[in-house]
């Protein structure tokens, strides 16, 4: 298997067979750095969440890879453009509240295809969608992925509200 293959229901799939491949961003700027961070944020910084993901031509989703860290904003476009250029991403969806609307606009600025995620009332609404996907078995996650816990404890961290 190759570097740009991904194994679903026992087939591999090479990354040019998606019919898109695309990110989904949920920002945070919280790193509690600075003098003012440190003393204007309360509890424990947020993480900034990049997934990547390849739809197939019958509508699996596939997700490809995560990066979860705690960074500021000019480091998230740097690690967006990254998951860009590797993944050729066709559009980068991103969270389009709070600190996400800097994200989406330096984004665009560095040229990045941005398309805005409208939070709705809470992330299980967000997340409803996905949920579906998950429920009849149409959403694969990587077997051996380095990230793999990282991730699940993403999911279902946000079903748990932990």
């Amino acid at each position: 298997m190759r570097h740009n293959d991904c194994v679903c229901d026992g087939e591999v799939i090479h990354f040019s067979k998606f019919k898109k491949i695309f990110t989904t961003v949920d920002p945070a700027a919280t790193v509690k750095a600075g003098l003012v961070d440190g003393e204007t944020t309360k509890g424990a910084p947020s993480w900034t969440v990049i997934s990547t993901w390849g739809l197939t031509y019958d509508d699996r989703l596939l997700w490809l890879d995560m990066q979860r860290f705690r960074k500021e904003i000019p480091d998230i476009i740097e690690a967006l453009e990254y998951v860009h250029n590797r993944y050729n991403s066709s559009f980068h969806k991103i969270e389009y509240t709070g600190v996400g609307i800097g994200v989406a606009q330096f984004a665009e600025a560095a040229g990045l295809p941005v398309r805005k995620n409208a939070k709705k009332i809470d992330k299980i609404e967000n997340s409803t969608s996905a949920m579906m996907f998950m429920k009849f078995g149409q959403i694969y996650f990587p077997q051996n992925a380095p990230w793999l816990d990282e991730a699940e404890n993403e999911v279902f961290g946000i079903v748990t509200g932990k």
